[in-house]
């Protein structure tokens, strides 16, 4: 198995996927609206309404006083963290459907299989080619998102205070990619055996089925709310 067989058919479809808005567009929206939009309308939101909700049984940090704050807290600290499974979910299983099935449909799959490549080095390729971009639109709204919440929440928080504690770091950097990694394969996998790329998304838009669930479970866990 050559890398630079590998890299060579990760950068066709990069190419390929640079020639038109279909991949760009729609992961700029995401970074944009993830990093930046989305935080500053769920603490503008909290600032002008007062409203809070705060799970029983939920830890916070001594420091963090205030129903307000700990709300906040709670937001990013438990619900935020699973949208960097679902942006790298988003942009990758795009790329990932159209690896295969895009290829037949557009009828060079024949030529891609015609090349002087084995089989686990096409399947690298266009796991790679998928990968790379949605973990890089992970890791850019974080980048972000950590300013936009300083920023904006700092007069609660007296100053700068997201991301707390190591969890962050395993999430972006060790969980984000490995799920991510999962779900470009399967994606693949799927995309070989159908005949074209609708079917394919369809079939991985089941792998957002465990975010939600995680979702709901982070939120009404403990079966409580505060005022």
């Amino acid at each position: 198995m050559r890398w630079d067989r590998i890299l060579a058919v990760a950068r066709k479809d990069w190419r390929e996927a640079m020639r038109g808005t279909w991949i760009i567009a729609p992961s700029v929206f995401l970074v944009a609206y993830f990093g930046v939009v989305l935080p500053a309308i769920l603490i503008y939101a909290a600032k002008a309404t007062g409203e809070v909700f705060i799970p029983v049984n939920i830890p916070f940090p001594i420091r963090v006083e205030g129903d307000l704050a700990r709300s906040l807290y709670f937001a990013f600290q438990a619900v935020i963290p699973l949208i960097f499974l679902v942006i790298p979910l988003a942009v990758s299983t795009i790329l990932a459907a159209d690896g295969f099935a895009g290829e037949r449909e557009r009828g060079t799959l024949e030529l891609l299989l015609a090349a002087p490549l084995d089989e686990r080095e096409l399947l690298l390729g266009k796991v790679l080619a998928a990968l790379v971009p949605g973990v890089v639109s992970s890791w850019a709204t974080f980048l972000l998102m950590v300013p936009t919440v300083n920023l904006l929440s700092s007069d609660i928080f007296n100053g700068p205070w997201f991301p707390l504690g190591p969890e962050w770091i395993i999430v972006i950097f060790l969980i984000s990619p490995l799920y991510s990694f999962l779900a470009v394969a399967i994606t693949c996998a799927l995309s070989s055996k159908v005949r074209n790329v609708k079917e394919a998304q369809q079939g991985a838009g089941i792998l957002i089925v465990p975010l939600l669930i995680v979702v709901l479970a982070q939120v009404f866990w403990g079966g409580g709310s505060g005022r």
